[in-house]
């Protein structure tokens, strides 16, 4: 299971997503420059990665790819899901997220 992609790896695997219905959110993370600035880079670059598991470790990683799209903001485009499950599953991960 990967980590974060970067912009690099998205413009290159673009064209593929050309091809197919996808679904695409964003995360922005709050406050992230304030938790690298008190903890240092090094764990910062260990909490997108966690995070990048933990999105990937349902029943959409064979789907999903995460991308880190700025320095917190993570892109999630999803392809070859029934209809509804990717909203259905960003919806579980706002919920889990928010309590």
């Amino acid at each position: 299971m990967p980590g974060l992609y970067n912009r690099l790896a998205l413009r290159e695997y673009f064209p593929n997503y050309s091809k197919q219905e996808v679904g695409v959110a964003m995360i922005d993370l709050d406050d992230f420059k304030r938790f690298n600035d008190n903890y240092g880079h090094a764990y910062g670059d260990l909490v997108l990665t966690r995070l990048s598991r933990y999105l990937q470790k349902d029943s959409m990683n064979e789907h999903l790819r995460c991308y880190r799209y700025g320095g917190d903001e993570i892109l999630i485009i999803a392809s070859g899901l029934e209809d509804g499950d990717f909203v259905k599953n960003c919806r579980f991960f706002k919920l889990n997220m928010l309590n």
